[in-house]
């Protein structure tokens, strides 16, 4: 398998939970807290699947969606928000994101 995981949220201990767990089923996982830290860490290693935080602390998860999906529009995409609203979620639509999940 070895496909490679890039977990962007601000929550620690979900980043954490949910690497352990995606390590444990043999995935190569790499988290980031901030929109910065994600800009650094895709342009560091190719993710074949990205997890994201709508809100980050500095930044809009779907801008940095919307900017991976512009290097490599194949590349499998959740987002995830604590705050679902029908404006988020069309815009995940139109960058075409695999999954939108509440948490």
């Amino acid at each position: 398998m070895n496909e490679r995981i890039l977990i962007v949220d601000a929550d620690g201990s979900l980043r954490e939970s949910l690497s352990n767990y995606l390590r444990k089923h043999k995935f190569t996982v790499d988290t980031a807290a901030t929109f910065q830290e994600a800009i650094d860490a895709y342009a560091s290693y190719i993710h074949d699947f990205v997890i994201v935080e709508i809100e980050l602390p500095d930044g809009d998860g779907l801008e940095f969606v919307s900017k991976i999906k512009s290097l490599n529009p194949l590349v499998k995409t959740i987002v995830t928000t604590s705050y679902p609203s029908v404006n988020s979620a069309l815009k995940a639509l139109k960058l075409k994101v695999d999954d939108y999940l509440v948490k």
